[in-house]
């Protein structure tokens, strides 16, 4: 990987033309699942939409749990908040490229950028206070 700034981090190797529509599921929650096809697509969307990446592990039946609280927690933003999820045992080069060394983590994307917002599994109130 190529890093052009210190601290800075390169995801341009994972481009792609894809598109990464989010879906909605019965229950009216925004989710999608990242691949190194779509990322690049949902990067792009966070110049318009903001996006909740949990990075997390098929192998781990809590990590998966704690998906569907993330899930949750989207509801009541009606589509202006999405939650995008990458699985570090099928998409290991995302994880790589967002230098995650441990999972459950969770992050935002703002303008194209991570930011970091916790790490490990923390009960759906606070995922609420976060995400207000």
């Amino acid at each position: 990987m190529n890093f052009s700034r210190p601290g800075a981090i390169d995801l341009s190797a994972l481009a792609a033309r894809a598109q990464a529509p989010a879906t909605q599921d019965p229950e009216g929650v925004y989710v999608i699942d990242v691949t190194e096809e779509n990322f690049q697509a949902l990067v792009e969307s966070t110049m318009t939409q903001l996006v909740v990446l949990s990075v997390w592990s098929s192998r781990s039946p809590q990590s998966a749990d704690f998906n569907a609280v993330l899930s949750q927690a989207t509801t009541q933003y009606q589509g202006a908040l999405q939650v995008a999820r990458v699985d570090v045992d099928t998409q290991p080069n995302i994880a790589q490229a967002l230098q995650v060394q441990s999972v459950p983590v969770v992050m935002g994307l703002v303008q194209g950028r991570p930011v970091p917002l916790f790490q490990g599994i923390v009960p759906a109130e606070e995922v609420k206070r976060y995400f207000d």
